[in-house]
This record gives C-alpha cells, structure tokens and sequence, in this order.
C-alpha cells in the first residue's frame, strides 16, 4: 500500500514550496533590478564624461585621454574612421550602445558635431566582474535563507500539530485518562471527544458481541453434541458391526473437527485467537481434507497433490485447516471439474486449477465479502493472524491462489 505523507511534511512542502518560490522570485527581480540600474549609471558616466571630453577638445584643439580607466575617446572625420577605433563600433549611430567584443562588454556613446565623430568607449568588465560576486553573494543569502525558512516551518508546524500528534499517541496507546482537555485546538478537540464518545460506548458494544457470540458458540455446539452423542450410542448398540463401528468413529471425529473448528471462527470474528503454532505435515493434512470434502459431497474435481512427504510448516493447526478447508472448498464449487494441483517450495503454498474457466476462488453467488458464509473473508482473516499474506492471480490456464507463509 502506497504510504499517504504525513500531515506535517505537507504543511513544510506547501508553505515551504510558497515561501521558496516567493524568495526566488525576489531574488530574480533583484538581479534585473541591479543590472538595470547598473546600466543606468554606465550611461550617466559616459554623457557627463563625453561632454567634459568635448568641452577639453574645444578648448585644446586635441582629444585627451579621460582620467577614468578603462575609458578611450576618439575624434575623427565624419566618413574617415580613426584606425583605432574597433570596427564594432563604427556601425552605430548617435547615442548609448553597448556591444560584446570577444568576452568584453563595452559600452561607448557616440555624438556628431560640426562633421566630427565624438566616440567615447567603456570596457565595464570591472562592472560585470562587480555584479557577478554581488549575485554570488546575494544567492548565498537566498540559499541560507530558505534553510532557515524550511527549519523554521518544519519546527512550527510540529509545534502547531503536537496536540494531533499527542492525540494519535493516546489513541494508539490508550489508558483511563480523557483525550480531549482544554488546551486542545478546535478541530482537535472535536475528533477527541468523539473518540472519548466513541471509548464510553465500546464496553457496551463489546458485551453484545460477546453476548451474541455465546448465544451463537450454545447454537452451534448443541446440534453437534447432539450428532457426537448419537454416533457413540450407535457404537455402543451395534459393537459387532465392524463398517457401523468405523462410521460411528469417523462420524465423531467429524464432530470433533467441527466443533473445534466453530470455536475458532468464533474467536477469529471477536480477534481474540492466539495462534498456537507447530510443526504440521502438509501432504498428510491436505489428503485429510481433501477425503473429508469428498465424502460430504459429489464434484468432478480431481486433486494433485505434488507435495513431498516431509513437507512440513510450523503454524496453529486448526487456522491452517480453515484456511485449506475453505481453499478446497471454493475449488471443488467453482472448478467445474478441473483439475486442481498443490505445490510446496518452502516459502509458499501454490494451488493451482487448469482449464476451469471459471474464479475457483470467489464467494458464492449472492454473497457479500463481508457478509455472511466462510468465503475468503475467513479466508484471509486466518492468514492475517498467521502473518502470511494471500494472493489470487488469474492465470492463462486457470486460477492461483498463493499463500506466502512468514
């Protein structure tokens, strides 16, 4: 069964998930934010500088070399480019550009006057290099941030749901006192007094179950002593009849069986059966059965019985007879005269039909799982108080049933 997450790894993973996006997107809005301001400044510096370097041109007669590094300004004939100047920047007009060359970025204002090229250019690697670590940095504040932001949700949502988590402590490990106290959130305190509703009652609930399920073991085992008793008095009245002899023995020990076996329905419908476990020869068992069946009833099903002589289990016997009983059963119903073949490797009980084509291993008709009848509801409760699991897969040539033995 796929495990459902828990209530507070939700809670992390939503607000989490939301604070996260939310952090990132400041983030990502902070960096455009920078890198346009950043331009901003570039272009500022380079206007006030080409007027000052224009104004020093004017005045001297000659372009001179601006006081910032990294900064060049050229002055050249309109239509006559200075050979110095990169052919990058001579296909741009008047105004503020900005161009890579190789892994440099510069930026360079160009302005015309009196049919004169002014040209100052800018390498603002030094900027980039600048804003590069900025980023760094600021991505490291993010990072932490959202470790903490986690750690925080993660310690708060516990704290929001202790008394939830403290609830399903005492629901799992109950004892006399209340769940529901004052201290409790609404909602909590709703499911825990419906709990506390819910425990007043159980006692009452569980004296009708035993109540009925002691009108129903006398119901049960009062026909049965009746059939056990008539088998001895046969016995005793007819000692010379050998075959009366070997009915009335064989009808006693049906009885027996019976009986044994209403009793520990009984106990696995209240969930009050220990399993007392030993060690069981199969194949002896499963032709017991088997035989048992046959002679209560006709079905043109036949047995293989593939398993070896010492194949052996350690289980409670009567819950392994329920369950083979009730695997044998539903075969020789639903079968239709297939065969049906038994297979032991250690691990597993394979029973297996061929050519049925028919679910061997289903309720009868008209018979909820959950409703009255043996049917595997029984079936699978025996396996779940021996720790094994049960498997029914439909096969090409048939139907399986698997029980996987723990």
């Amino acid at each position: 069964m796929k495990r459902v997450p828990s209530l507070r790894s939700r809670l992390v993973v939503l607000v989490g998930g939301g604070l996260l996006a939310l952090l990132l997107a400041q983030y990502v809005s902070t960096a455009l934010v920078l890198n346009e301001r950043e331009e901003d400044m570039i272009d500022v510096l380079l206007n006030e500088q080409m007027q000052y370097s224009m104004q020093l041109y004017h005045d001297g007669g000659k372009p001179l070399r601006p006081n910032i590094p990294h900064m060049v300004f050229h002055v050249f004939p309109l239509g006559q480019p200075d050979p110095s100047v990169p052919a990058d920047f001579l296909s741009y007009g008047p105004g503020n550009h900005a161009v890579d060359i190789g892994e440099t970025e510069y930026h360079f204002v160009v302005h015309d006057e009196d049919g004169m090229r002014f040209l100052l250019a800018y390498d603002v690697e030094q900027y980039e290099d600048g804003f590069t670590e900025l980023m760094a940095i600021l991505g490291i504040a993010f990072l932490l941030s959202a470790v903490l932001a986690i750690s925080g949700i993660y310690w708060l949502s516990g704290r929001a749901l202790q008394n939830l988590t403290r609830l399903a402590d005492e629901v799992h490990y109950p004892d006399s006192a209340a769940f529901f106290h004052s201290a409790m959130e609404a909602e909590v305190g709703a499911l825990a007094l419906a709990l506390d509703n819910y425990r007043a009652h159980q006692p009452l609930l569980l004296e009708r179950e035993r109540d009925f399920s002691g009108h129903l073991s006398h119901e049960l085992r009062t026909p049965l002593t009746v059939v056990r008793a008539r088998a001895e008095l046969m016995a005793l009245q007819y000692p010379d009849e050998p075959q009366l002899q070997k009915n009335s023995t064989e009808i006693m020990a049906a009885a027996d069986r019976m009986r044994t076996m209403v009793e520990q329905l009984l106990h696995l419908a209240r969930r009050t059966h220990t399993p007392q476990r030993e060690t069981i020869k199969l194949r002896e068992l499963i032709d017991r059965i088997w035989g048992d069946l046959s002679e209560a009833g006709n079905s043109r099903t036949s047995l293989d019985n593939r398993l070896a002589d010492d194949a052996s289990v350690f289980a409670d016997p009567l819950l392994l007879e329920l369950i083979l009983r009730n695997a044998f059963a539903n075969a020789r119903r639903h079968a239709n005269g297939a065969e049906l073949r038994i297979d032991f490797d250690q691990h597993q009980l394979l029973i297996e039909d061929f050519a049925s084509g028919d679910a061997i291993f289903s309720q009868p008709e008209g018979v909820e799982e959950e409703g009255a009848g043996l049917g595997l509801a029984i079936l699978h409760r025996a396996c779940a108080v021996l720790g094994w699991s049960c498997q029914i897969t439909t096969l090409p040539t048939g139907t399986r049933l698997a029980l996987r033995i723990s």
